[in-house]
């Protein structure tokens, strides 16, 4: 069961003016009654409130409030208005210190950012009364809520949520972070399991299924030119990273870690909202967005020939032989393509060899020497 409830009737200033001047008189005197022509008046005088001064309305600051003031300036032009109701059990305004005016009008005051923001309301323009109407088994506090501009204002189911995701955590910060502590340690935990066994894959050659997939992302990760992060990794890349994640998360380890992370995150969860959740994949956790990364470092490191099967190993090395001898052949037929030199001589005609030689013996030189300076086969190549 919620540990709080948080309702929000909504009007427009247009509705009926007198409605709108008597909502701050309504809330402040009358019991009972749930008509906007008394809300104000009922909030802030009604039995049971506790009074800041006059009456029980406060807000911002500890000036105090002229309710005449407040009717006044909520009718001055169409807008729409918000009166929440935000109610806890006795036992737990007791136990929590929040059964006081002064402990709701400092918390409210502290929330005013995170109101304005869900209510779809500059800050600048935000504006909040609220009353303590210390009942006896649901003590509570009623709200105005409205903006400066009157194209302002909007709450929905998320904007709801959230509001109550905020009382929360503050009403009840001390037992929560018993809670927070815990989803921590065993955040931790399941980092550090997955962690291992994506280091322990390296040595598996027993799942074929996430092989091929490690196999796949390494060589796309290695041709991939732009920063290998999971952000900026294109869709198909990333729904593969995710079904690694997944799949690996499916190791009995991580599995347990991520079921009792999970059960403290729906305790959580359940104090503020009776909605029932369901567990996703971890991939799409936002709180171990970082696992993702850490697949794609780990796998960037991967030496994938020790993953490799027995008849992987053969067929690899078949394969290779084909390739040496394949290049073999390429080169072979790149040799048998290649022009082979030939041989030129320099032919001397006899005649003239023979008149070269009585020449030399007529300037008495030997014939050897002759022979020896007679022209020789040169090679050129073309």
């Amino acid at each position: 069961m919620p540990k709080i409830i948080f309702k929000c009737h909504y009007l427009r200033a247009d509705t009926s003016s007198k409605k709108i001047s008597n909502t701050v008189k309504y809330i402040a005197t009358r019991e009972g009654v749930e008509h906007v022509q008394n809300y104000i008046d009922y909030i802030a005088n009604r039995p049971r409130v506790e009074k800041i001064s006059t009456h029980g309305l406060f807000s911002f600051g500890y000036k105090p409030i002229n309710l005449s003031e407040v009717q006044r300036e909520l009718t001055k032009d169409s807008r729409p208005i918000y009166m929440p109701i935000i109610s806890l059990t006795r036992e737990d305004a007791i136990r929590t210190g929040y059964d006081n005016a002064e402990s709701w009008h400092t918390l409210m005051s502290k929330l005013a950012p995170k109101m304005a923001e869900n209510f779809k309301i500059r800050l600048d323009n935000y504006h909040w009364y609220a009353a303590f109407h210390n009942e006896g088994h649901h003590p509570h506090i009623h709200m105005i809520i409205y903006s400066d501009n009157p194209n302002e204002g909007y709450l929905n189911e998320k904007g709801i949520e959230n509001i109550k995701h905020e009382l929360v955590g503050n009403i009840f910060n001390q037992g929560l972070q018993l809670i927070y502590s815990g989803m921590t340690e065993h955040n931790k935990e399941l980092k550090n399991e997955f962690r291992e066994a994506l280091e322990n894959i390296k040595l598996e050659s027993n799942n074929k299924e996430l092989n091929d997939m490690l196999m796949l992302l390494n060589e796309r990760l290695r041709t991939y030119k732009g920063k290998k992060v999971y952000g900026y990794l294109n869709k198909s890349t990333k729904q593969l990273v995710n079904n690694i994640v997944d799949k690996i998360s499916e190791n009995e380890s991580i599995d347990s870690a991520y079921k009792t992370w999970w059960q403290l995150k729906e305790e959580v969860y359940h104090s503020y909202s009776d909605r029932e959740w369901k567990q996703p994949k971890l991939s799409e956790c936002n709180e171990f967005k970082s696992v993702k990364n850490m697949v794609i470092k780990e796998v960037m490191k991967m030496d994938f020939s020790l993953m490799l099967t027995d008849n992987q190993k053969q067929e690899q090395e078949v394969l290779t032989k084909h390739l040496i001898n394949l290049f073999t052949n390429i080169a072979k037929v790149f040799e048998s393509k290649t022009p082979e030199p030939r041989i030129a001589h320099n032919h001397i005609d006899s005649k003239r060899l023979q008149k070269l030689r009585e020449k030399r013996l007529a300037l008495g030189r030997k014939l050897d020497d002759i022979s020896n300076d007679e022209p020789s086969f040169q090679m050129q190549m073309y």
